[in-house]
Formats: C-alpha cells, sequence, structure tokens
C-alpha cells in the first residue's frame, strides 16, 4: 500500500465533509 494513495482518499472524504470548511483551511494554510 502507498501513503501517497491513502493521502488521496483521506482528502477527497475532507473535501466531501464540508468543501467549504476546506477553503478557510486552505485560505489560512496560504
Amino acid at each position: 500500500t502507498e501513503p501517497s494513495n491513502n493521502k488521496l482518499e483521506e482528502s477527497g472524504g475532507a473535501k466531501h465533509i464540508d468543501p467549504k470548511l476546506i477553503e478557510m483551511i486552505t485560505s489560512e494554510v496560504i
């Protein structure tokens, strides 16, 4: 199993949970 694949799945799940929340987090990161 590759860790990259796991991370990709987590990102997708997070986006599915709350895209707006992800946008907020991304804005903070930037």
